[in-house]
């Protein structure tokens, strides 16, 4: 059987969509839930802080029109601003969950990113632990295939931070698969973090924040917004961010993926 592929996000994207449908067992929810929980621990006491509260009274006229709940402020307002400022927040006393092996902080921004869509949605907690394992996986599985050379030059967390947001917004929105592959491509333009910022004093959470932010426009404009197919113009540089081929991971994997340890496939 020929499983050569022209574009690593397809895979990704079929992976992802996969937990639209595929059953989930009681250990894999619980551990969607526990990272959601250890998101909440983490972002609760960054809501008081620099720089999310400063972020707070600079961005209050951008709070536009939702039913997403902003953390730092208290109100509701539109997914993208409370996607921003709770990631932001989230990542700012640095206890948040961490994937070792690919050097990368998954909860920060994937899960503000889903429940900022979650709740303007509705979406059942079902739907919001899918969307949260969805995002994982991808972007756990990017992270894993670029280091260590990435986080030379880049904060892994904001870069792939975005794909994983965006997968996780793309999945509640009820993206099919092509429009995964296409949030990703879309998110790819927006990724960014250098290390020069990285080691600047307060500036890190804030690039937390803006991999959820940019993941929801990418997720939002892949399913509603651009008619686009944005991932087909992107083959030689997912060649290139992804030199193996993804597959599904498998359920002891996944729960080590969203606790921070390494586990076997």
């Amino acid at each position: 059987m020929n499983t050569s592929i022209t574009n690593p996000l397809e895979r990704l994207a079929q992976a992802a969509y996969q937990w639209n449908v595929r059953p989930l067992g009681d250990e894999i929810d619980w551990a969607a839930r526990r990272a959601l929980l250890d998101w909440f621990a983490t972002t609760l006491p960054g809501c008081s802080q620099a720089p999310a509260t400063l972020l707070s009274d600079a961005f209050a006229t951008t709070r536009g029109e939702g039913s997403a709940v902003c953390y730092v402020d208290g109100h509701l307002g539109s997914p993208r601003y409370a996607a921003l400022l709770n990631a932001t927040a989230s990542h700012t006393v640095e206890f948040d969950d961490i994937f070792k092996d690919g050097g990368y902080h998954p909860g920060s921004s994937t899960i503000a990113a889903a429940l900022a869509v979650a709740q303007d949605i509705q979406a059942s907690r079902e739907q919001l632990h899918r969307a949260i394992i969805g995002g994982y996986e991808v972007g756990c599985r990017i992270a894993l295939a670029i280091q260590p050379s990435h986080y030379r030059f880049w904060h892994t967390s904001s870069t792939v931070g975005t794909l994983g947001a965006a997968v996780a917004t793309a999945m509640l929105l009820g993206a099919t698969s092509e429009q995964m592959g296409h949030a990703m491509g879309l998110a790819s333009s927006f990724a960014g973090g250098h290390q020069q910022n990285l080691q600047g004093e307060g500036m890190w959470p804030l690039h937390a924040g803006h991999a959820a932010d940019a993941g929801v426009m990418a997720g939002v404009a892949a399913v509603k917004g651009s008619p686009h197919r944005w991932i087909a113009y992107m083959p030689a540089m997912a060649l290139r961010l992804l030199p193996v081929t993804p597959r599904v991971i498998g359920p002891r994997r996944l729960r080590g993926l969203m606790s921070g340890r390494r586990s076997p496939a």
